[in-house]
C-alpha cells in the first residue's frame, strides 16, 4: 500500500497473504458384477468400490452389508452366495479423508429356485380299454391316449416314459405286465418311439384304483417324465 501527503511525499509498505485452499471432499463409486443369483446356487457377488479424492488425500474404506458375509480388502469385496435364501442384499462402502466422507450403495438379489418340471400323466384304462378281465389288447382309445403321449415327448426331446400295469386280484398272473408290455410295443413298434426312453413296470394287484372299483384295477398308467422332474413312485 502506498499513501502521500499534500507535498507528494509518499510512503509505502508491503504484506503478503496466503490463502490456503479448503478440504474437497472425495467421491466412490460402487459396482456389483453379477446383480443375481439363484437360490442354493455357488456364486460369488463382486463388488468394487471406486473411490477418488481431488486433493489427493489417503482415503478409508468402510464396508456393511444387509446380509452374508464381505470378504476382500479396501476397494474390493466378496459375497458367497451359498446358504443365502431369497431376497435383496444391499452393500454400501463409505470413503472418508478425515475431514468428509461419500457413500455410495449397491444391490444384489438372491431369486427363487424355478419350480420343478411336472410329471404328466396319461392312462388306458377298464372303461373302454380293458372291459373284461384278463384283457390286455391295446384298443383304439388306448391309442388315442398314446398319440398324446407321443405328442408329449416330441416336444420334449429329454423326457422319457414309464409305464405302469395294473391288474385285479381276480386276473391272471402276469396280466399287469402284459399289458404294459403291449403298450409299450405299441409305443415303439407303431408309434416310432426309441425304446431307450421307455422304462415298463408291472404292480399286479397291488396298487388297487382309490376309488375302490375293482373294474378300475385294469388299467396302464403313463407317465412322462420331462428331465429334472421328480420320479413317480
Amino acid at each position: 500500500v502506498t499513501v502521500s501527503d499534500k507535498c507528494n511525499k509518499t510512503k509505502s509498505d508491503t504484506r503478503t497473504i496466503t490463502v490456503e485452499k479448503g478440504n474437497r471432499c472425495p467421491t466412490v463409486s460402487l459396482r456389483a458384477n453379477p446383480t443375481n443369483a439363484q437360490e442354493g446356487a455357488d456364486v460369488t457377488f463382486n463388488f468394487t468400490a471406486g473411490g477418488n479424492d481431488p486433493d489427493g488425500d489417503r482415503l478409508q474404506y468402510v464396508w456393511t452389508t444387509t446380509r452374508g458375509t464381505l470378504n476382500g480388502g479396501d476397494t474390493a469385496k466378496q459375497i458367497n452366495s451359498t446358504g443365502l435364501s431369497t431376497g435383496d442384499i444391499t452393500v454400501k462402502v463409505t470413503v472418508s479423508d478425515g475431514q468428509c466422507s461419500a457413500t455410495d450403495s449397491v444391490t444384489v438379489s438372491i431369486t427363487p429356485r424355478p419350480a420343478p418340471p411336472q410329471v404328466t400323466t396319461f392312462s388306458c384304462v377298464a372303461n373302454p380299454s380293458y372291459k373284461t378281465a384278463n384283457s390286455t389288447r391295446v384298443d383304439n382309445a388306448c391309442k388315442r391316449v398314446l398319440d398324446d403321449v407321443v405328442l408329449r415327448l416330441q416336444n420334449d426331446r429329454n423326457a422319457t416314459i414309464i409305464i405302469d400295469g395294473h391288474s385285479d386280484k381276480g386276473e391272471k398272473p402276469g396280466t399287469a405286465k402284459t399289458r404294459a408290455d403291449r403298450v409299450r410295443d405299441e409305443l415303439v413298434n407303431t408309434k416310432n418311439v426309441d425304446p431307450g426312453r421307455i422304462e415298463v413296470r408291472s404292480f399286479d394287484n397291488q396298487r388297487p384304483d382309490p376309488s375302490g372299483d375293482r373294474n378300475a384295477n385294469r388299467r396302464v398308467i403313463i407317465y412322462v417324465v420331462p428331465q429334472g422332474a421328480a420320479r413317480p413312485q
